[in-house]
Formats: C-alpha cells, sequence, structure tokens
C-alpha cells in the first residue's frame, strides 16, 4: 500500500487538521493587520497632505528650490586617482626559496604608505608641481587621512587611492607616493642585505683561522691516541641532536649580529641632514606657522580695503596702525622660519633617532634571547660530553682530548658551512625579482566619482519632502479619524458613514443645479442608510430616544441629528420629535428658518408650557423643540428631575426622539441627557476628529451609562463614498 502524500489535507475534525487550520486563520488575521495598518498610514499620509497642502505645498518648493541652489554652489566633484602593485607574501627567489610565508609582510607594508617618513618625501614632490597645497592647515595629515592602501579581494594585488576636486592633484598625489615608498622599499632592502653580507664575511674570515689552528691540535692529538672506530648510538644521538641545535642557534646568533651591526652602521653613517624640501614640508605642516600665514592674510585683506576706502591712507592712523600690525606679522613669520631651520631639524632628528633606537633596542633583545640558548646548549653539551667520555684502563688522556677536539672541530665546521651557505643564499637572492612590483600606474581621473546633478536631485528631493514629512508626523501625533479603520482599531463599531455636507442646508431643501442636487440626495441617502441601520439593528431596534453626540464642536453632530430626525420621520410616518439641547450654541432654528426663540431653557426657567415651545410641521411627522433662551448659569438650571420629566412626558407623544447634545468633552450637561437616552450615537468628523478624543466620550458615556452604540463618521468624501458604497441613481425614462 503506498503512502499517503505529506502535503494531502487533513481532515478538519482531526486533531492535526484543526491545529493546521488554526494555524492558517491565525496567519490569514495577522496578514489582513498588516494591510489594514499599511492602508491606514497611506490613508494618514494622503490626509495630512490634503489637509496642509496650501502651507506644506509651497513651502516645499521654497525649499528645494533653495536647497537646488545651495547645493549647485557648494557641491563639487571629486575625483580619485588611483595605482596598482603587486605585493607578494612569498619572496621570489633564484635557487633558494625563504621559509616566510605570511601576510604580516604585507600588512606592514600597506601601514608604511601613510607613515610620516614617506608621506613627507612624497609631499615636496607634490609641492614642487603644486605650491598651493602648502596653504592647507596641515599637508601631511592631509595626505594621511587621503591616501589609502588596500587588497584587491584575496589576491597580492593592491590598489593606492587618493581623492580630490582637482584630477591632476589627485594623479601627482599618488604617483609621489608610490614613487617614494618603491624607492624607500628597494633603498632599504638592498642596503641591510650589502651590510649583512660584509659583516658576515668577515665573520667567516675570523672563523678560517680559528678552524685552522683547530685541525693542527686535532692532527697533533690523532698522533698519540688510540682511535676507537665502534660508536655508542645512543649517546651519539643524544650528542648529535645538541650540537645540531646548537649550531643552528650559534648561526642565527651570528647573523643577527650581522643585521644589528648593519642597522647599527646605517644609523651612524646615514646622512641626518634634512633636505630643504623636507624641511619646507614640515614648516608648511606646523599649526602655529598656518595660524600666522592666515593672520597675515587677514591683515593683508584688512590693508587693502582701508586702502580702497580712504583718500588718502598714508596719513590716516588707523592704515598706519594696521599697517604696522601686518608688518610685525611678516616679521614674527620670519623670525619663526629662520627657528625653525635648526629647531626643525633637531625636531626631526630627534624623531628620527628615537625610532632608530627603538629599532635597535629590539634587535638587542632578540639577540640577548639567542645568547642565552646558546650559553644553555654550550652547558648541556659539556654535561653529555662528560658523561659520554670514560676514561678507561685502554684510553689515555691524549684520546680523550682528541675526541673532544674531533667534536669541537665538527660542530666550528658545521657553524662556518651555515655562515658561508648564508653569505651564498644573500649574495644569490639580490637578483631574485622585486617583491613588490608596480602594476599600473597613477593616471589623470577623467570621470567624477560623484556627479553634482545626483547630489542636487538628493537635496532637492529631501527638502522638497521635508515638510510633506513634518505634515505627516505632525498629523501621526494627532491621530485623527481619516478612516473608519481607525475607529474599528479602538474596538468601536461604525454604525454609519456619512457623505460630506451639501453646501446648503438639508432641511430647507434648496440648492442650485443638478450638482448641487445629486450632493444633497447623496448626503440624504447615506442618513438614510443609517437610519435604517438603527431601526434594524439588533442593537438599536426599539430604541426610542436617540442622543447624537459629539467630542469637540464641529464635527458636524447637528446637521447629522436634524437629518436622521428628517428620516426617521419619513421612513416610519408616525410623529418624531428634534430635541436641541445644545444651550450654548444652539443652530437648530437657524437651520429649519424659525423665528421663535422659546425653547427647553424656557421651560425650565420660565414656566413655559411643554406645548408653547414645540414647532410644528417643521417637516412631515417631525416636531422641534429648540434649546431656548440662553441662561450664564445651566449647571444651576439644569436638573436631573426636570429632565427626566420632560424626557418622559415626549416619550409618550413621540415614536422617536432624537437629542442634539452639546459636546461631551466641553459642556458638562452633555451627559444629563444622554444618560437618559436609550442609545448614544459619537459623531466624528473625518480628517478633524482626534481619535483620542473620541474614546474619551465613548468612557465618559459608559461611566455615565448612556450606551453608546457606535460611532457615526461624517465628512466623508463624496468620491469615496460612491468608492465604498457605489451610487445608484435613476434611470432616467
Amino acid at each position: 500500500m503506498k503512502d499517503r502524500p505529506q502535503n494531502e489535507l487533513l481532515p478538519a475534525n482531526s486533531p492535526a487538521g484543526q491545529y493546521s487550520l488554526d494555524t492558517v486563520v491565525r496567519e490569514a488575521a495577522r496578514s489582513q493587520k498588516d494591510v489594514n495598518k499599511l492602508r491606514q498610514y497611506l490613508t494618514l499620509l494622503w490626509a495630512s497632505q490634503l489637509r496642509w497642502w496650501k502651507i506644506s505645498l509651497p513651502l516645499s518648493c521654497i525649499l528645494a528650490i533653495a536647497a537646488g541652489v545651495g547645493a549647485w554652489f557648494t557641491v563639487e566633484s571629486t575625483y580619485t586617482a588611483n595605482a596598482m602593485l603587486r605585493i607578494q607574501e612569498v619572496a621570489p627567489y633564484v635557487a633558494f626559496k625563504q621559509s616566510e610565508n605570511s601576510r604580516s609582510f604585507v600588512n606592514t607594508q600597506l601601514q608604511l604608505f601613510r607613515t610620516r617618513t614617506v608621506v613627507q618625501s612624497a609631499l615636496a614632490e607634490v609641492m614642487e608641481k603644486f605650491p598651493e597645497t602648502a596653504e592647507k592647515e596641515d599637508p601631511v595629515l592631509w595626505i594621511q587621512l587621503g591616501i589609502s592602501a588596500r587588497l584587491i579581494g584575496a589576491s597580492e594585488l593592491v590598489t593606492v587611492k587618493f581623492t580630490d576636486p582637482d584630477p591632476r592633484l589627485a594623479k601627482a598625489v599618488v604617483q609621489s607616493v608610490v614613487d617614494t615608498y618603491m624607492r624607500y622599499q628597494r633603498d632599504y632592502s638592498n642596503q641591510q642585505d650589502e651590510q649583512v653580507i660584509r659583516l658576515l664575511r668577515d665573520e667567516v674570515s675570523d672563523r678560517q683561522v680559528a678552524l685552522k689552528t683547530l685541525r693542527q691540535e686535532v692532527t697533533e692529538l690523532s698522533k698519540n691516541a688510540i682511535i676507537d672506530r665502534t660508536v655508542d648510538s645512543s649517546s651519539d644521538s643524544s650528542l648529535q641532536s645538541i650540537q645540531n641545535l646548537l649550531i643552528r642557534t650559534e648561526v642565527e646568533l651570528t647573523v643577527s649580529n650581522a643585521q644589528l651591526a648593519a642597522v647599527e652602521h646605517q644609523v651612524t653613517t646615514d646622512d641626518q641632514e634634512i633636505s630643504p624640501a623636507q624641511l619646507e614640508a614640515m614648516l608648511e605642516s606646523s599649526i602655529d606657522y598656518s595660524q600666522m600665514r592666515n593672520e597675515l592674510a587677514q591683515a593683508d585683506t584688512r590693508l587693502e580695503m582701508l586702502s580702497s576706502r580712504l583718500l588718502s591712507p598714508e596719513s590716516s592712523t588707523r592704515y598706519q596702525q594696521a599697517k604696522q600690525q601686518r608688518d610685525e606679522l611678516a616679521q614674527a613669520i620670519e623670525e619663526y622660519q629662520k627657528r625653525f631651520q635648526v629647531d626643525g631639524k633637531e625636531a626631526a632628528s630627534k624623531y628620527r633617532k628615537v625610532q632608530q633606537e627603538e629599532r635597535l633596542t629590539a634587535m638587542r633583545k632578540e639577540i640577548e634571547a639567542k645568547e642565552t640558548m646558546r650559553d644553555y646548549l654550550r652547558s648541556r653539551l659539556d654535561e653529555a660530553k662528560e658523561d659520554d667520555v670514560v676514561v678507561s684502563s685502554d684510553k689515555n688522556q691524549d684520546t680523550v682530548a682528541f675526541e673532544i677536539k674531533s667534536r669541537e672541530l665538527k660542530q666550528q665546521e658545521a657553524i662556518y658551512n651555515r655562515i658561508t651557505d648564508r653569505i651564498m643564499h644573500l649574495q644569490t637572492e639580490k637578483y631574485a625579482p622585486a617583491r613588490v612590483a608596480l602594476v599600473d600606474p597613477a593616471v589623470k581621473p577623467k570621470e567624477a566619482d560623484n556627479s553634482p546633478w545626483a547630489i542636487i536631485v538628493v537635496a532637492v528631493m529631501a527638502a522638497f519632502g521635508a515638510p510633506l514629512g513634518l505634515v505627516f508626523a505632525y498629523e501621526f501625533l494627532m491621530q485623527r479619524v481619516n478612516d473608519s479603520s481607525f475607529i474599528e482599531e479602538q474596538n468601536l463599531e461604525v454604525v454609519g458613514e456619512i457623505a460630506t455636507l451639501p453646501r446648503y442646508l438639508p432641511a430647507t431643501g434648496s440648492g442650485s443645479g443638478d450638482v448641487e442636487h445629486r450632493h444633497l440626495t447623496l448626503f440624504e441617502e447615506s442618513i438614510d442608510h443609517l437610519c435604517n441601520t438603527l431601526r434594524l439593528s439588533s442593537n438599536t431596534a426599539g430604541k426610542q430616544l436617540i442622543a447624537v453626540t459629539s467630542a469637540v464642536s464641529g464635527e458636524g453632530k447637528t446637521h447629522v441629528s436634524a437629518q436622521l430626525a428628517i428620516s426617521l420621520a419619513k421612513s416610519v410616518k408616525e410623529p418624531v420629535l428634534l430635541l436641541e439641547t445644545d444651550f450654548r450654541a444652539p443652530d437648530i432654528g437657524r437651520m429649519f428658518g424659525f423665528e421663535s426663540r422659546q425653547g427647553v431653557l424656557d421651560m425650565f426657567v420660565g414656566g413655559v408650557s411643554l406645548d408653547d415651545v414645540i414647532l410644528r410641521d417643521a417637516h412631515p411627522y417631525l416636531d422641534v423643540i429648540l434649546a431656548g433662551t440662553q441662561h450664564r448659569d445651566l449647571h444651576g438650571v439644569l436638573h436631573q428631575n426636570d429632565i427626566s420629566n420632560l424626557l418622559e412626558t415626549v416619550r409618550k407623544r413621540y415614536r422617536y426622539i432624537v437629542i442634539d447634545t452639546p459636546p461631551v468633552l466641553g459642556a458638562g450637561e452633555a451627559v444629563l441627557f444622554a444618560c437618559h437616552a436609550d442609545a448614544s450615537l459619537i459623531c466624528a468628523r473625518r480628517g478633524y476628529s482626534r481619535m483620542s478624543q473620541v474614546v474619551q466620550v465613548r468612557d465618559r458615556l459608559s461611566r455615565a451609562q448612556a450606551n453608546p452604540v457606535g460611532v457615526v463618521l461624517n465628512g466623508v468624501s463624496r468620491r469615496q463614498y460612491i468608492y465604498s458604497y457605489g451610487n445608484y441613481e435613476f434611470v432616467n425614462g
């Protein structure tokens, strides 16, 4: 029987199938959440630009133009010149392969390009062609920071680069640094090898005399010695190993002493005199000298300005003082140059001597370690000889002396042969190919590294986007309600979306043209949709008294409550009451065109009856009670019993009562009426209301037991409303 494929769907009622189904559902929910979050950000971006474009767009254009002009005059193209060298890890050889095989040599060479010795010599060559480089604050540091030497991948190729706005100067710096480095590396190696060979030859001459004497002694001792041809292999092996170590140590010590002597000779015979070009480069790199030069340039500029402004500069006191200061600065610079001729040479010599002394100290410590090893091996060898040489009855003193001298002769001959081999090695490898070779010389770069147009475009885009980004950040912090998803994210139900309010009041029915009529129709249809939702939804069906609230003023609460009352009256064909309780900013009377000002407050304060304040025939089946005459002490006028009695009375007369309450956050009396309602609607205006305020209204209504059933999002653009819900118009027939 064949196995079932692993990717075959499992039954949904099985544990594994249920687990897979739950995983898919969770992943889908997570993906949908990410999509909603992205849509919210895009909506917020679009809404923020629509809200602030009259400010942000002109400001963005101004900043973009300023950034483009500034970049045009400040950005300069840079050019990078480079040369390519090959630095081999393993030194090339003619006949004798060297044991050194390390990247440490390559890394050391890479650092040599930026050493002061190389850079100062290269700077002198550069300054001959480009005198303006002397005006830099620290020319040596300028080259050290700009020059770079790096390996190309895992190869032995090294690229040396330098970047400057002047392509000719970039090429000159790279070429001078490379040439100076090549001369330094070649001269240093050749001088050291020649000195080591000379010293090793002197050592060979001395050892030849010693070997001749030692051979004569062995010959004399052999005449009276009894030579035993049998050899003790164990003792001979022990002596041989110690002797080999000693021979190798002796040779290394001899070579090290020769190298030390070569370096000491180079130090003592080296010309410590600094060349004029090097001294000039050191002077130009002096911070004090550069500062004095800058002050002199400023003094010259000041003199030129005074000379151009004054009619007779020579008779002016200010001009004479400025000229005196300029002459004093020039004299100070001249004296500084003279002192630097002496002090600079001394400082350079001291610095060079310190470096050389550090190198000599390191070599001496290495020699001391080798001498310690040599002495230790000699003592071991002497002990082994004492154990090995046994004077018996058939061995006389001449025989013992012969054996000791014979071994000493072999040891000295081995050392002599090793030294002569080393000399031959050095002489032969002098003709080996160079370890460092120039592959590609520096050439003048033709193309700039950075296009000024690219930098200008980036600067313009950044400047143009800065105000737009600030606007987006501001709106993000404000957290305005730009979409229904913002509300749903706070666990609030959106019971309806209302199209943008028409230009003319919906209750008056006034309008001009087909466009205004379509806008009015779209607004009324969105309210009718809200009306049907409230009547048919399980949460609001049967609710008689509906309070329409908002967080702050300007959120369209009054228009929504008025049109909702009209829609309910048309829908149920039963009496509907619109009760205005926004006592601080009443607007229902103006909307419906009522001249009467009596209302709720007149009932509570003036003793006016309910029938006297009811305005009938505002619309078929719709009555209106206005807020009434304004009163300053609302807290003292509004009592719970009066409000409760009023609402209980109108409940008996009307099928629906719509209460237009004041803003909840701005007026404390809002909850006095909302708490008696069967359901409360929170009105939020798209792009205006803040989400935090909507949440605060929900919390306050919940604490007052006002039963907030959801949020009505009004101010939805007509285009967005039609996109979301369609536009189903009548067909002309």
